[in-house]
Order: C-alpha cells, then sequence, then structure tokens
C-alpha cells in the first residue's frame, strides 16, 4: 500500500500542511500515537479515523481496521491497528470483540 494520506483544510488558517509522518510509515505513526503516553488526538483517531493537526485533517481509515467492542459497561465501535490495540484502548473488561470487514 502506498503511503499516501488523504488530506484537506478544515479551517481558514494560512498553515502550510504538517509533515506528520517525518519519515516513518503510516503504521509507525499511528502505533506511537496510539500506545504514547501523550497522545493528543488520538480520541478522534479511534472514534472517526481522522487526525487532526493545525486545521488539517488526515484520514487514516485505509490503515485502520474497525472494530465492535462489547465490555461490561457498554458497546461502542473503534478503529485501531489491530485487535490487540482494540483491547487495550477498551482499557475495561473486555466480553468480545468483533471486526467490521471493509467495504470493498
Amino acid at each position: 500500500m502506498e503511503n499516501l494520506i488523504k488530506a484537506w483544510k478544515f479551517t481558514e488558517t494560512d498553515s502550510e500542511k504538517p509533515d506528520i509522518l517525518r519519515g516513518s510509515t503510516p503504521q509507525e505513526f499511528l502505533n506511537n500515537l496510539l500506545t504514547s503516553n501523550f497522545n493528543f488526538g488520538a480520541t478522534s483517531v479511534t472514534r472517526f479515523g481522522i487526525y487532526k493537526l493545525a486545521g488539517w485533517k488526515f484520514d487514516f481509515t485505509p490503515y485502520l481496521k474497525r472494530f465492535v467492542v462489547k465490555t461490561n459497561f457498554s458497546i461502542y465501535e473503534t478503529y485501531a491497528v489491530n485487535k490487540t490495540q482494540a483491547r487495550k484502548l477498551a482499557g475495561a473488561r473486555v466480553i468480545y470483540i468483533l471486526e467490521i470487514p471493509k467495504k470493498s
């Protein structure tokens, strides 16, 4: 898969498009974002597959899988790199995790 991430502006700022990957692959960027202690913007990545920075939106959905997670307290949908990461992001007692297949 080519390292091409769709990006578009969502504000009227004059900022240049930031280089968020800085030489890494999208998978490495996502792993660092979702596993680091300082995870600014990780919530929008796990909920929508979108990362927002400096008035720009970056679409990471081609590099993420979608899961339905059921815990003792709730049922919700999340994006993650793999099932193990979805389990770690749940942070509660996970009853089951189902992967939602991508539309072709």
